[in-house]
This record gives C-alpha cells, structure tokens and sequence, in this order.
C-alpha cells in the first residue's frame, strides 16, 4: 500500500472514560425528562486479534437522506453524534499522514448502493439538516422494491485504521439500534461512519466490554438509550467493521465523512457560531472521504455521485458562505453561540446534487420548514442567485419553486427576502401562485434573521 499507517497492535487499548457524546437520532433530541445515565464499566477482553447508521418536510422515504429513514444524526455543534469530534483523546499509536492516499479499499461493495447512488456533501433537508451536511450518504440498495426495510449490506475498513470510539443509539421499545464508529488512519485525519446497522462480533465485543457513559431518556416517542464509549481498535483495510441497512435499523444509508487537520480552515462569515471540535477535527475542517482513495477506487467512487450534471468537485461543496451577500448560513435573531440545533434557522445556498440551482432552505418553523429550489435569473428582482444579492434596499422575489429533494412542484407559495443590512436578512413565505410585478411588502409574519 501507498500509505503511511500507524503502528498496529493486535488488540484493543481502554482509553480513560469520556463524557457521553449525545447520539440522538436528531441533533434537536436532548434528554430533557426521565433521564437515567449509567457509567458503564466492564473488564476489558485480554487480546481480540485485528477484526477480519427524509426528503423535503414531510418526506421519509427511504430515498430521502435526512428523513427518518435514511437520516443523520449530527448538527452544527459539537453535541451531535455526527457532531464535531467525540473525545478529547486520539487513540495511543497514531503517525503523521503522510499525502492524501489513505484509503485503499471500498467501503461497500458498489453493488449495495441504491439507485440514488452517493449523496454529495451540502445536502439540505430542513429542520434537521437546514444548513448543508458535512457528510455524504451512500444510499443503500432496497430489493424490496420501495418495501421497508433496505438491504443488509457489508462494511468494510477502508484503510488500516484504529478505531477511537464508537456510540450507539437504541430505541427500547423496538430494540433498533444504530452505531457510529470514528476511526484514525493517522494522526491528521479523523473519519467516520454513522448508522451502521450491526457491529462484527470481535468490534461489539470491545465496544461491549468498553468503560463508558449511557443514558435512557424520553424525546417524546418512547424511550432511547444513548451510550458512547473510547477504545482504541485496530483493523486492516478490507476487514469487516460491520453492516447497515436491514431489519434491525430504520436507516436508509451510511454516513461517511472526514476532517483533515491538515487543509486550511474552511471560511465562515462567523466562526463563532460552529463549536470548535477536539484536537481540530472541527467543521472547519471538513473533507471529502473519497478525495483520500487511491486514484482507481476515488474514480469509481465519484462515479456513483448523485446528478452534479458535470460540477466540480463532484463531491459537493459543504462551506458555502459568501460574505455581503444573501448566500450562506443565517440565524433565526437574537440565536447565542455557539448554535446547537439548525431547526430555527435559514440557508440560502446551491444543491448539492445540481449546484446550477439555488435552494431557500428554512428550518424556521413560523416561516414554514421546507427546502425550495429554482432556476436562478441573473438580472431584475426576482430569483436572484443568493450571490448576486446585497444589502441594497431592494425586496427579492422568488416564484416557481421545487421541493428540493422529492422534486415535487411547490404550486401555491412563493418567498420575499431582503438584506437590510449584511449581517441582517428577513424572510417571508406568502400564499400565492406567482410574484407578479411587484413591489413586495413584508407583513408581520416576516421573521429576521442575522449572521
């Protein structure tokens, strides 16, 4: 292999306990009401050799990332279980990475991806995923034919990597539970995988026999038990980490992102608003998995991108704010940071599957959640490209629009904006079939939103 790996020890080492990383299904589940928390504490197995887990608002399909049955986990804070990094500890035994090939084997069989294929990074499904994921999705294939659920499908370790925590979440009532499982191919690069379905057996017996925290709390549809726990798990590239899809999760596809603490931070209007992660493996940081393959396996892995109708990076964009314009991340007014949930707020930025098309993706519920596209117009007042939009007085308008992710018409409402100021924007949806020619007013709906 071209790469430079750790040192490897058969085995797994217990790290010190950490304090429990939420892994809510939802960034916005936070144990509030009947919370009991457990430290969990088991003696450690003496050697285990390297080991041979929604559409538009209202669209759960299992087509659809972000919906209940293909979503995510993280936010924009450090809270999520696909948050920024789960500990402040990176496992014993780690190198420098050496250049950007550290990955040499797939991580599914490319057969097990579902018709939509890979879903790009900057996905956008409101409330949960208002602002653009930091991950893509590999869309599971379902044999059932639109029957629930997908197919079980095989996990593999993409590269030689240590394993440094894994968390889990469990619905008592079904007994489904889904995994995430952050890994270190070297010192530089934090990876993970979310929504794995099953764990190998030599994986769950150390994450079984790991010292760490559990909670079982109420978030208003029965009981989930959250546990999080260190270890430090070596395993070669191509071995079996474990499964997704199948019965026993109601996931539709497996996240898989990276950071890289190597690559400039990311730019952000304001910085201040993302928690900063561990040992900078934090939002500002954010990379593309497959741009660290082998040349051979990233061209067949950017081959299964969903639409990019020739867009480069075929792997999405993530960081999409423009400084004294309408495009990029905005924050429900008065918001503290650092921001812990994307529910309340509004982001005006490009699909990730078709970057030609703007899309108003508004977690807000007084506006009304939802995420809309359309085609952009490059002059006048109405459909502007968010880019082309400043602080200049004018009421934008917006007609004609798509539901962004199930493709549906969205007959009936279209949006005014504008930008009083650049760091202050207000949003209104209205009733209507078409802009006509304007002026706009906005009512006392309009909600204000601000950088």
């Amino acid at each position: 292999m071209n790469i430079t790996t750790p040192s490897l020890k058969s085995g797994f080492i217990l790290l010190a306990a950490i304090a429990l990383t939420h892994t809510g299904c939802n960034s916005e589940d936070s144990p509030s009401t009947s919370v009991t928390s457990n430290n969990v504490s088991a003696a450690p197995a003496s050697t285990l050799g390297d080991n041979a887990s929604g559409g538009d608002s209202g669209d759960t399909s299992a087509g659809a990332p972000g919906g209940s049955s293909g979503g995510d986990s993280g936010s924009y804070s450090g809270g999520g279980k696909g948050g920024n990094s789960t500990g402040p500890q990176l496992p014993p035994g780690l190198v420098a990475c050496s250049g950007n090939v550290i990955f040499d084997s797939l991580p599914i069989s490319l057969t097990d991806l579902g018709g939509s294929g890979i879903i790009p990074l900057g996905n956008l499904n409101p409330p949960a995923h208002t602002f653009p994921t930091f991950h893509t999705y590999y869309q599971i294939k379902d044999s059932n034919g639109g029957g629930a659920p997908v197919d079980k499908i095989t996990v593999y370790a993409p590269g030689d990597m240590i394993i440094g925590s894994i968390s889990s979440v469990r619905t008592v009532a079904s007994g489904k539970t889904d995994y995430k499982a952050v890994f270190y191919p070297c010192a530089d690069f934090e990876g993970y995988f979310d929504h794995l379905s099953e764990l190998s057996a030599d994986l769950k017996s150390a994450f079984d026999a790991a010292s760490g925290n559990c909670q079982t709390y109420d978030p208003g549809t029965g009981n989930v038990e959250l546990c999080s726990k260190p270890l430090s798990f070596a395993i070669k590239s191509g071995a079996v980490l474990g499964s997704a899809g199948g019965p026993t999760t109601d996931s539709a596809a497996l996240d898989f992102g990276g950071r890289d603490k190597r690559v400039s931070s990311l730019s952000f209007v304001t910085p201040a608003r993302l928690q900063q992660g561990a040992n900078g493996f934090d939002l500002a940081h954010v990379v593309c998995p497959s741009d660290y393959f082998r040349s051979d396996l990233k061209a067949q892995l950017e081959a299964k991108y969903a639409g990019k109708s020739g867009a480069n990076p075929a792997c999405g964009v993530f960081a999409q704010d423009l400084k004294n314009t309408a495009q990029g991340l905005w924050y429900l007014a008065g918001t503290t940071n650092p921001v812990t949930s994307e529910a309340s707020h509004f982001a005006f930025a490009h699909s990730n599957t078709d970057p030609s098309k703007p899309v108003l993706s508004v977690g807000n519920s007084t506006v009304g959640s939802g995420a809309f596209s359309y085609t952009a117009s490059n002059s006048g007042l109405k459909n502007r490209d968010p880019a082309e939009i400043s602080a200049d007085g004018n009421v934008y308008c917006f007609e004609s629009l798509t539901k962004s992710l199930s493709g549906g018409s969205a007959a009936g409402i279209i949006f005014i904006l504008q930008i009083p100021t650049a760091a202050t924007l207000k949003l209104e949806k209205k009733s209507a079939n078409a802009c006509g020619d304007g002026p706009w007013t906005f009512s006392q709906a309009a909600v204000a939103f601000e950088r």
